[in-house]
């Protein structure tokens, strides 16, 4: 069982990683969100039924292309996952444009430090090419001083 599932069959929401998948079944009480394409919408239709009194769908919404939906809800004990794909662990009380429409994070230090720096192949290849003309000058020096 993962850390998170554990944490989530304890009642210890604070430290759940939010965002994770939730790849174990049966899923633990906690709030999800999962995309279901219309192909699949009969099969997540009967789960639900089936699941009626252990979950709450807290919101719904269409692809804005269509083809599916996107469900929030909130299980309040261990049910079995039957997909499809994997819910992902959101903080109870989220709304769907506050998880599923979340704009990306602001640039932490590390990732504006990636921005800066050389991208890895381009470092190797300055360190090669200062390799080989340190090792050239050095060459240089000690021809000299024969």
């Amino acid at each position: 069982m993962s850390l998170d599932a554990m944490r989530l069959m304890a009642g210890d929401f604070a430290e759940v990683s939010v965002g994770a998948l939730m790849r174990e079944s049966p899923v633990p009480p906690g709030a999800y969100w999962v995309d279901v394409l219309t192909a699949k919408q009969d099969a997540f239709n009967l789960w639900l039924r089936a699941n009626a009194g252990k979950l709450v769908v807290r919101e719904t919404r269409p692809f804005p292309a269509g083809g599916g939906h996107t469900y929030l809800f909130e299980v309040k004990e261990p049910v079995h996952w039957e997909g499809p794909g994997y819910p992902t662990i959101i903080e109870r009380g989220a709304t769907i444009e506050e998880t599923v429409d979340r704009p990306d994070p602001e640039p932490s230090g590390l990732s504006q430090i990636e921005d800066i720096l050389p991208s890895p192949k381009a470092a190797a290849l300055s360190f090669f090419l200062l390799a080989l003309v340190g090792g050239g000058v050095a060459a240089f020096l000690l021809s000299r001083q024969r």
